[in-house]
């Protein structure tokens, strides 16, 4: 990269570093795009595009019983849309890194994300909006009866509806939340029980990809767990306090075994849940994760309901 700028781009990044991608400048430049490039955007002068034929999508991980980010092959369409970023204020070419046999296999479009992803949060909140009967909602594109019923049964799972699928006092509640009914059910009944900033923070785990790199050993992960522990998320906190104190620093991060980024975007996605909860952003000395394990336990087990097996 001797001579060139490289530049990150996505959309989680600071308006001034997006600047940065896109505006004119006098060094030639690679700039490393999510797909938040594909249509959002026309950036000058770009030549050449290097396409990996790759994406990360959102849909639903009945695993988990959320929505999870996965990395999947985009479609043709997609690969249209990026093959013209480059060219478009003069020459311009792409080079797609798989083959014109793949290439021919792939789907035409994409998947309309309403039929990709659990449908719990958005009926939620159009039931607190009014609408009662769903199904006659005007969807730009109708979901499967599959993935309604789905979000039925969970938000009655929840306590957000009753049997007859009206909304109750509990569902009006959580659908003041920007979050996914069960991280909304789960910050209710951590009010209860008394661990909401420890509820905030498990919320914010899995709505991430987890703070450990994929290549993290057992050692390095063992070394934020303790005997007592009933939880990834104690140790998963140990992790994010560790990155802190480390100033997330990749290096350092990276010989730990935590995911610099990652553990940077968790705390930050804590604060804001505490912030939602109309708690402060409190630091280590107030959250006790290995205080309040039982009543952790039971606000996680009001969200999670469906999920319990016995070992």
């Amino acid at each position: 990269t001797r001579g060139w700028e490289v530049k990150p781009l996505y959309s989680a990044l600071a308006p001034r570093a997006q600047w940065e991608a896109v505006g004119p400048g006098t060094r030639p430049r690679i700039i490393v795009a999510t797909n938040v490039a594909e249509t959002s955007i026309t950036i000058d002068g770009i030549v050449a595009v290097i396409d990996s034929g790759l994406a990360r999508v959102a849909s639903f991980d009945s695993r988990r019983g959320i929505d999870t980010l996965t990395i999947r092959k985009i479609s043709r369409a997609a690969a249209e849309q990026r093959a013209g970023r480059a060219g478009r204020t003069g020459p311009g070419r792409c080079v797609r890194l798989w083959s014109e046999r793949e290439h021919a296999r792939r789907e035409e479009f994409e998947r309309p994300e309403v039929r990709r992803v659990d449908l719990a949060e958005a009926v939620l909140y159009l039931k607190a909006a009014g609408v009662v009967e769903v199904r006659g909602f005007r969807w730009l594109d109708a979901p499967t009866e599959e993935s309604l019923q789905r979000a039925e049964r969970l938000l009655e799972m929840l306590g957000a509806v009753d049997e007859d699928g009206a909304i109750t006092e509990i569902g009006e509640t959580m659908a003041r939340y920007p979050l996914h009914p069960r991280a909304a059910r789960l910050l209710e009944a951590a009010e209860e029980e008394g661990c909401v900033a420890e509820a905030c923070f498990v919320a914010a785990v899995l709505q991430s990809e987890g703070v450990f790199t994929r290549k993290a050993s057992r050692a390095q992960r063992t070394r934020f767990q303790l005997p007592g522990d009933r939880a990834d998320f104690e140790a998963e906190w140990r992790a994010c306090e560790a990155a802190e104190r480390a100033r997330f620093d990749p290096a350092q991060c990276g010989e730990l075994g935590i995911h610099a980024r990652r553990a940077r975007e968790t705390l930050k996605a804590w604060k804001q849940l505490c912030a939602l909860a109309e708690r402060p952003a409190i630091r280590a000395g107030h959250v006790a994760m290995d205080e309040l394990r039982t009543q952790l336990g039971r606000a996680m087990l009001a969200a999670f309901a469906d999920h319990v097996a016995v070992r």
